[in-house]
C-alpha cells in the first residue's frame, strides 16, 4: 500500500495497472478510499488517462472495464465532475461501471482527485490535424494516429469521433495486396490511374490551390470500369464498405464528404439515378467547395458548415457532361474543372482482346480478398519522408508545374489549367506510390506517361476549340434537321418557331436568325453569348449591330415585316467540316 503522500501520473493507460494517488488507490481489484487508514472499496478498476483539450473545452479520459469485462474509454467534460456524485455514478453505472452502493460521492472525489499532469490535444474528425504539431498528423477513420517519429513522443492525441459504423475493413496483408491488385493492375494505363486517384485525395491539403474535385470512369459496360473502381477502393477498404451511391439529396452527399475528410469518396453508377442538371450542377458545386450546409438548432444558434476535403471517384455508363447537360444544356465551364469526364471506352487497350475479360475478373476476385492496407502505408510512407506540412507543400509546388507541362495538354486559360493540375496531383501521388514501392513499376515515371493520355483524351473533348467545335455542329445538325421550324417569307409562322430564314441580297446567300432560345435549343447550350462567339470564331456570323452579337434584322409578322434583334446565322454552317488535329 502507498503512502499516500504524493499524487502519481501514471506510467500506464492499462486498466489492471496499480494507480496510487494521495487518499485513493487503485489496481486491478478496484478503487480504495485508504484516508482513514482503510482499504474501502469505492468501484471497480477506474482511471483517467488524461486531461483532453478539444478547441477551449477540457474534458478527462476515463477508462474502466464494463459489466462484461471490456475496455470502456470515455471522454467526460470537467464540468459534469461538479455535478451530484449520483448523477455522475448514474451515467457509468450505464455504460457497465461497478460501483459499491451509497459510494456515489466517494467515487466523484476520487475522480476530482485524479489530475494527470499530461494534457492530450481531442481529434474530433479524421484525416490531416491541420491546428496540431507540424500539420502531418493524419488520424484514419478506425481512430489509427500516423505522425512523424519525433513527435510520438511529444504529441498525445485523444479520438473523440466514432464512426463504428463505418470503419473500414481490411483482408490479407500488404505485400498480397501489391501482388495480386497492384501488379495486375499495372499492366494498363487505366489501372495506374486508379490506383494513383486512389492515393491523391490525401495529397489534396497540401496542392497550391485546395479544391476539391471529383474524376468520373465511363465507358460501356464491359469496359471494365467497375473493376477498376473496385482496384481504387480497395486501396481504403472493401467494395462494400466504401462504395457509396450517387442517389443522394445534397445533404446526403455532403455528409458522406464530411466522414471521407482527406479520404477518397467513391460513388458507383451515376446512370441509376436521374438528376436535374441545375441539381447536379449544385451538388458538384458544393463537392468542392468543401463545406456542408449552415443550418439553425432551436435555440436559433448556427450549427453544421464542417468542413471537408475530398477527391471523389464515380461511375457510370455516360460522362458526368451528359448528366449535367440533360441532353439539352450543356455543361457550364466553371464545372470543367470540379467534374473531370475519365473515357474508360478502350480501358484495357493494351491487352489481347481474347484476355481482357479473363484479365478484369481476375481483378475483381483479387480486390475481395486484399484490401484495406495500402492507404496507410502510403500515408507512413509519406510522413516519414517529408516529416512537416512545408517540406510536402513545396515539394508538391515543384513537382506541378513540372507535371503540367509533361502532360504534352496545351495550357490555354486558367479553367483549363487548373483542371491539369488535378491530373498532375493524380500523376505525383501515383509517382510517390512507386517510390514508396506500392506499384510496381520500374520507372515512376510510367504513371506520368499513363496519365497524360487521360489527359489528352479529356483535352480533345473539353478544350475551347472542341466546345466550339460541338457548338458548331449542333447548330449544323439542328438546322438540317428542324428546317421547318424556321419561318419563311410568304408562309405561315410554325407553330414552334426558333427563328426565320432570310435571303440577304447584299450577302447574297441566305441567312438563319435564330431567336435567344431557339439558338439554345440548337446548341443544346446555356450560354448563348458563348455560342454566338464560337460561330463568330469561324466566321459565320453575321452582325450590323456595332459589337452586338444579335443583328437587326427584317422578318415577316404577319403580311408585315419589322426588324428584330436576332442571332444571324450564315447558311455556310451546313458545310462546315471541324479542322483537323
Amino acid at each position: 500500500q502507498p503512502d499516500g503522500n504524493t499524487a502519481q501520473e501514471p506510467d500506464a493507460d492499462t486498466v489492471g495497472t496499480a494507480m496510487p494517488y494521495e487518499d485513493w488507490y487503485c489496481d486491478e481489484t478496484g478503487v480504495y478510499d485508504i484516508r482513514d487508514g482503510k482499504r474501502e472499496f469505492i468501484c471497480a478498476p477506474l482511471k483517467v488517462i488524461n486531461r483532453v483539450q478539444i478547441q477551449k473545452c477540457f474534458y478527462r479520459e476515463l477508462k474502466f472495464r464494463d459489466f462484461r469485462g471490456n475496455d470502456v474509454t470515455l471522454l467526460m467534460r470537467e464540468r459534469e465532475l461538479r455535478v451530484s456524485g449520483l448523477s455522475l455514478a448514474q451515467k457509468l453505472s450505464d455504460r457497465g461501471l461497478e460501483i459499491q452502493p451509497r459510494k456515489d460521492e466517494q467515487m466523484k472525489d476520487y475522480l476530482l482527485a485524479c489530475k494527470p499532469g499530461k494534457i492530450a490535444d481531442g481529434v474530433q474528425v479524421p484525416g490531416w490535424q491541420d491546428r496540431l504539431g507540424n500539420g502531418l498528423i493524419y488520424v484514419l477513420p478506425d481512430q489509427s494516429i500516423i505522425m512523424p517519429g519525433h513527435l510520438r513522443a511529444q504529441k498525445s492525441l485523444v479520438t473523440m469521433f466514432d464512426y463504428q459504423n463505418d470503419l473500414p475493413q481490411t483482408q490479407g496483408n500488404l505485400k498480397q495486396w501489391i501482388e495480386t491488385v497492384a501488379q495486375p493492375a499495372c499492366r494498363i494505363k487505366a489501372g495506374i490511374l486508379a490506383i494513383s486517384a486512389g492515393l491523391a485525395p490525401v495529397l489534396v491539403k497540401f496542392a497550391p490551390e485546395v479544391i476539391n474535385f471529383l474524376i468520373h470512369f465511363h465507358g460501356p459496360t464491359t469496359c471494365g470500369k467497375s473493376s477498376l473502381m473496385l482496384v481504387a477502393t480497395s486501396i481504403w477498404g472493401s467494395h462494400q464498405d466504401e462504395m457509396k451511391s450517387w442517389n443522394a439529396t445534397e445533404k446526403g452527399l455532403l455528409a458522406k464528404a464530411i466522414k471521407s475528410r482527406d479520404h477518397a469518396l467513391f460513388l458507383d453508377e451515376m446512370g441509376a439515378t436521374q438528376f436535374d442538371p441545375d441539381a447536379l450542377t449544385t451538388m458538384l458545386y458544393s463537392l468542392s467547395g468543401g463545406q456542408g450546409r449552415l443550418r439553425s438548432n432551436a435555440a436559433g444558434e448556427s450549427i453544421g458548415g464542417d468542413t471537408f476535403r475530398t477527391l471523389a471517384i464515380s461511375s457510370g455508363e455516360n460522362p458526368l457532361e451528359a448528366g449535367l447537360s440533360n441532353g439539352s444544356q450543356q455543361v457550364s465551364r466553371g464545372t470543367v474543372h470540379r467534374g473531370i469526364d475519365i473515357d474508360l471506352s478502350h480501358a484495357a487497350a493494351e491487352l489481347p482482346e481474347q484476355e481482357r475479360n479473363s484479365f478484369f475478373k481476375g481483378l475483381r476476385a483479387a480486390t475481395q480478398d486484399a484490401y484495406g492496407t495500402a492507404a496507410k502505408a502510403f500515408l507512413t510512407a509519406l510522413i516519414e519522408r517529408f516529416q512537416d506540412a512545408s517540406t510536402l507543400r513545396d515539394y508538391l509546388a515543384r513537382e506541378m508545374g513540372d507535371v503540367v507541362a509533361d502532360l504534352g495538354v496545351p495550357n490555354e486559360n486558367h479553367v483549363m489549367n487548373r483542371a491539369l493540375e488535378r491530373f498532375a496531383l493524380i500523376a505525383i501521388a501515383g509517382e510517390l506510390a512507386v517510390d514508396f514501392g506500392l506499384m510496381p513499376l520500374a520507372d515512376a515515371k510510367e504513371v506520368r506517361r499513363a496519365i497524360s493520355t487521360f489527359a489528352r483524351t479529356w483535352y480533345r473533348r473539353a478544350s475551347p476549340q472542341a466546345v466550339q467545335t460541338r457548338h458548331l455542329e449542333h447548330v449544323r445538325n439542328f438546322i438540317l434537321k428542324s428546317r421547318a421550324r424556321f419561318h419563311d417569307s410568304g408562309k405561315s409562322a410554325p407553330p414552334n418557331r426558333v427563328g426565320w430564314y432570310l435571303y440577304h441580297k447584299h450577302l447574297q446567300k441566305g441567312v438563319y436568325a435564330f431567336t435567344v432560345e431557339g439558338l439554345k435549343e440548337a446548341a443544346q447550350e446555356r450560354d448563348v453569348q458563348a455560342v454566338a462567339k464560337a460561330i463568330k470564331a469561324a466566321q459565320l456570323l453575321f452582325q450590323n449591330n456595332g459589337r452586338k452579337y444579335q443583328a437587326k434584322v427584317q422578318v415577316p409578322v404577319g403580311t408585315y415585316h419589322q426588324r428584330v434583334d436576332a442571332y444571324a446565322v450564315l447558311e455556310d454552317i451546313l458545310s462546315y467540316t471541324p479542322e483537323e488535329d
